[in-house]
C-alpha cells in the first residue's frame, strides 16, 4: 500500500502538468470558469479556517494545501485568460470580473490601469512580507526547539532514563516536525512566486486583449484599451483576493 501511495506521489507533478496543459489549450465554457473561480474562493477560505481552528497545533497538511492551491489557481487563471479573450461581447464576460473592472476604471482606463497596479502591488507586497516573516519566524523557532528536544532525548538515553527504542521513537516524531517546517518554508516561497506571477499575467492579459480588440473585433485602439484594461483589472483583483486570504493564514498560530 505504501509503495502504491509513493508511486502516485511520484506521478503527481506530471498529472498536474498535464491538467495545466488541458485547461490552457481547451476553451472551457463560461459557467465552468465561474464554478472554478468559486471553488478557488472556497479553497482559500477552507485553508484559512483549517489553520485558524488548529492554530494551537501543527497542521501537517497545510504546506501541501498551499502548493495544490497555488497550482490550481494558476491553471484556472490561465484557462480563464483564454476564455475571456475569445468572448467578443463585453456584456458576455463574467459579471464579477466585469463589474470590478468598471468600478476600478470608472474615471478612465489609464487611471484604472495604474490604480489596479498600485492596489494589487500593495496587496501582494503585504502578502509577501507577511508570509516571509511568519514562515521564517516559525521555522527558526521550531528548529531551535527541535534541536534542544533531540539533545534532551540523547541525554535521557545516555543516563538510562529511556531505552534506545523509546529514544528512536521520540526522534522520529521530532523528524516529522522538522519535515513539516521545512515544507512550510518551501510552500511559502511557492505561494510568493505565484503572487508575483499575477502581476505579469495582468500585463500579458492587457496586451493580449488590446491585440484581440484591434485585430479580431475591429475596435479602435482607444476602445480596445478601455475594454480590456477594465476586464484585466477585474480579472486580477478576482484572483488576488483568495491569494491574499491564504497569505493571511500564515500569521495564524
Amino acid at each position: 500500500m505504501n509503495k502504491f501511495i509513493s508511486t502516485i506521489k511520484s506521478f503527481f507533478p506530471l498529472v498536474l502538468t498535464i491538467c495545466a496543459f488541458i485547461v490552457i489549450l481547451v476553451q472551457l465554457p463560461m459557467f465552468i470558469i465561474q464554478s472554478l473561480i468559486t471553488l478557488i474562493y472556497c479553497f482559500s477560505i477552507v485553508i484559512f479556517l483549517i489553520k485558524f481552528f488548529h492554530r494551537k497545533e501543527n497542521v501537517y497538511i497545510f504546506p501541501k494545501l498551499i502548493v495544490i492551491f497555488s497550482v490550481f489557481t494558476c491553471c484556472v487563471s490561465l484557462s480563464s485568460i483564454r476564455t475571456f479573450l475569445i468572448i467578443k461581447k463585453f456584456d458576455d464576460q463574467l459579471f464579477l470580473i466585469r463589474n470590478i473592472g468598471l468600478f476600478l476604471c470608472k474615471e478612465n482606463y489609464v487611471c484604472g490601469f495604474f490604480t489596479t497596479i498600485l492596489l494589487i502591488g500593495v496587496i501582494l507586497y503585504f502578502s509577501k512580507i507577511h508570509i516571509l516573516l511568519n514562515s521564517e519566524k516559525a521555522a527558526r523557532t521550531s528548529l531551535s526547539d527541535m534541536s534542544s528536544k533531540i539533545w534532551e532525548i540523547n541525554n535521557k538515553e545516555i543516563n538510562g532514563e529511556i531505552t534506545k527504542t523509546e529514544a528512536d521513537s521520540q526522534k522520529a516524531l521530532i523528524n516529522i516536525e522538522i519535515n513539516y517546517y521545512s515544507s512550510y518554508v518551501g510552500a511559502s516561497k511557492y505561494l510568493i512566486n505565484t503572487l508575483w506571477a499575477f502581476i505579469g499575467l495582468f500585463i500579458v492579459v492587457t496586451a493580449g486583449g488590446f491585440a484581440v480588440g484591434i485585430l479580431e473585433l475591429n475596435l479602435s485602439w482607444h476602445e480596445a484599451l478601455n475594454q480590456y484594461i477594465v476586464l484585466s483589472a477585474g480579472y486580477l483583483v478576482v484572483f488576488a483576493i483568495p491569494m491574499f486570504i491564504v497569505s493571511v493564514s500564515f500569521g495564524i498560530k
